[in-house]
């Protein structure tokens, strides 16, 4: 989803009266890696309302083993 996209979402949704969401479907808008710091960061956006979410991984490796698979650790 572009922000173009979620930008008119966010103004149908508050046009709607701006009801509360369950944000129950989340599209992929941005992904981001830091290596420095071995975090990998991934933007969303709620389908209904166009919320954004951040969610933060931990990448535990590299490799294609699944005990490597990224950790979430939160939203920010």
């Amino acid at each position: 989803m572009t922000k173009a996209q979620a930008a008119l979402l966010q103004r149908k949704w508050k046009k709607q009266g701006d009801p509360p969401c369950e944000h129950l479907i989340q599209e992929l808008s941005d992904a981001s890696s830091d290596f420095d710091d071995g975090h990998v960061l991934n933007a969303y956006h709620c389908r209904e309302c166009g919320e954004l979410f951040v969610h933060r991984y931990k990448a535990k490796g590299l490799s294609n083993n699944p005990s490597t698979e990224p950790e979430f650790i939160g939203e920010t």
